[in-house]
Parts: structure tokens; C-alpha cells; sequence
């Protein structure tokens, strides 16, 4: 019997083009730049003309270990991007009128045995041995309340270990942030306005595209970034919504969207999350801004949010919360 011939692995990839800026491309150029460094050509296309949504960005707690992967110092992200810490979000009218919901990042009360705690809370509130929300148990909401900030302590045994956090910053400046981080790491930056996207004619993948410039910027892999107007998708490939022969939208996406990929890119097994500088310090940092951010509900809007008074020093100063 023959034995099967073992598989060749593709070749590695040499030019690689993301279609848009903001915080997206450049997070993906940034991310891009670390992990591969200068073996593969990266280049990012964007328009000032066109311009980004430059608004605070509300995030969640995995932002924080997108950033430690980069290697980026917490406190300075802080400072350059006049960013707050944020401990969850609470939903305004979440059931009704007038009733709200915080969702903390973060378990509640500590685990003491085989039960969760929320069994516990719940069996004490129905014989009605306990009053209040079971948010009452959450480090989040405690600190939340009092317009506290204290990073998680790394000792699994305490209580302070038992919640995350992320932040609330300028999308702006993250993306300038994230733009001189990824250029200094040999990602290119063209300015110009994709104005057509040219297909390979044999299997329609695609091949370059052509700015307002007439510049021709060709690549073995892009990556589309450009947000509302859908230019790869939507314009050039028409499948933002269908699902073709290749299965799910999304296993079309990644084929059209890879030159020459015959198949999805195999996603990376789950890694452990691991503790970056803002885990490893002490819970007894000095205190400093929170927030808490948005509504469910276009009836009621009541956003709560922190912002550093002073900007200058290592730990923004504590703020009083305005709702």
C-alpha cells in the first residue's frame, strides 16, 4: 500500500494590504507588524478625505490583552489616548422603565465550593433572607458606585482577584497611537481612495487595487477594513449577505478576501489569558477614573462616564463621575 504523500505547507505569505484606517486597520496593521515582523510587506491604504468615525470607544476586557500582546505599557495607552478604566456596563430601562442592569466584568461574591454563588444568592433572596440586587456581590459594581479603580490583585484567594476590566478611550487617538507603533515596525501608509478592485480572472479572487492616484497596489492577501461602505465586499465581491457553494458567509469572506487562499485560514487554538502589567500590580494603586457606559434603550440614554483631570502624571488623577 502507497502511503500518502504528506502534505506541502503554502507558501509564506510576501505582501499583505489592508483597505482602510481607523482603529480597525490599525489595530490590524499593529497586530500584523508584531507578529511577523519585517519578513512580509504590510501596507495600509487610507483616505483623509474620507475621514474616520472619531468617537470614545467603549471596549471589553480583551482589549486589554490585545494590547499586552503588542507589548504596549499601560499607562502610557492611558495618557495618549485620554482613556479612563472601565469596570462594565449598566443598561438603562433594561426590563422596564426605570430598571437598569449592570453588567460587571467580573463574577459575583467568591467561590466557596462546588456551587456557584449566584445558587446561593438566589435561594437566600427567594426565602427572602437577603435584600438588594445580587450586584451588591460584585467588586465591579462596588467600585463602580463609588467612582473607584483598583487593578485586580493577582491572588487567586482574595477577593479583589475576582474581576476584569477595560477601558474607555478616543478611537482617534488610538489609531495614531497604533499608527506610529505599526509604521515603526515597517508597515507602509498610502494616502489615496480606492477607486477600483481588480479580480484574477480565472478564480475571481482578488488581485490589487487602484487608487485615485492611479497607483496600483497588488497583494497575496487584503484585508478590509473600510468600514461602512463595504468597498471589498459589498462593491467589488457581493458577498456581504449571500452565502455561496464555498458554505458560510463567513468561510466565503476569508476565500475572497485571500488571493489565491483555496481554503479558510485555520484559527489559532484559544490561548490562555495570561496577566500583563495592569494584573500584576498591586490592588493598591492610587485610585483613578472609571467608566461605565451606554444604554440598551433608544428611549433613555444615560451614559456615566470618567475622565482623568490631569493627564500628565504616570495615573490619571480620580474624577468625579457625571451622568
Amino acid at each position: 500500500m502507497t502511503a500518502p504523500a504528506p502534505l506541502k505547507s503554502p507558501a509564506p505569505l510576501k505582501s499583505i494590504v489592508i483597505v482602510g484606517g481607523g482603529s480597525a486597520g490599525w489595530m490590524t496593521a499593529a497586530a500584523l507588524a508584531e507578529a511577523v515582523g519585517r519578513s512580509c510587506a504590510i501596507t495600509l491604504v487610507e483616505s483623509e478625505a474620507i475621514g474616520t468615525v472619531g468617537v470614545g470607544k467603549a471596549t471589553i476586557p480583551p482589549i486589554r490583552h490585545f494590547n499586552q500582546s503588542l507589548g504596549i505599557d499601560e499607562a502610557t495607552f492611558v495618557r495618549v489616548t485620554q482613556g479612563s478604566f472601565k469596570l462594565g456596563i449598566e443598561f438603562v430601562d433594561w426590563g422596564k422603565l426605570g430598571h437598569s442592569y449592570f453588567h460587571p466584568f467580573g463574577q459575583y461574591g467568591a467561590e466557596f465550593d462546588s456551587v456557584p454563588f449566584y445558587h446561593h444568592w438566589m435561594r437566600e433572596w427567594i426565602e427572602g433572607r437577603i435584600e438588594g440586587p445580587i450586584a451588591d456581590f460584585s467588586m465591579c459594581w462596588a467600585m463602580a458606585k463609588a467612582g473607584k479603580f483598583a487593578h485586580p490583585s493577582p491572588d487567586r484567594r482574595l477577593i479583589q482577584s475576582t474581576f476584569d476590566y477595560a477601558y474607555h478611550f478616543d478611537a482617534g487617538l488610538y489609531a495614531a497611537y497604533l499608527r506610529r507603533f505599526a509604521e515603526a515596525r515597517g508597515v507602509t501608509r498610502l494616502e489615496g481612495k480606492v477607486v477600483d478592485v481588480s479580480l484574477r480572472g480565472e478564480d475571481g479572487f482578488i488581485e490589487a487595487v487602484t487608487l485615485d492616484s492611479g497607483a496600483r497596489i497588488e497583494g497575496e492577501f487584503f484585508i478590509y477594513c473600510s468600514g461602512f461602505r463595504g468597498l471589498l465586499i459589498e462593491e467589488a465581491l457581493r458577498q456581504a449577505t449571500t452565502t455561496g457553494s464555498t458554505g458560510s458567509p463567513a468561510t466565503a469572506l476569508w476565500r475572497c478576501l485571500a488571493s489565491g487562499a483555496s481554503s479558510p485560514p485555520t484559527p489559532a487554538p484559544p490561548r490562555e489569558r495570561r496577566g500583563g502589567s495592569g494584573a500584576s500590580r498591586s490592588s493598591t494603586a492610587p485610585a483613578t477614573a472609571m467608566s461605565i457606559a451606554a444604554s440598551s434603550s433608544p428611549r433613555t440614554r444615560r451614559p456615566m462616564s470618567c475622565s482623568p483631570t490631569s493627564t500628565a502624571s504616570r495615573w490619571p488623577t480620580p474624577a468625579r463621575c457625571a451622568s
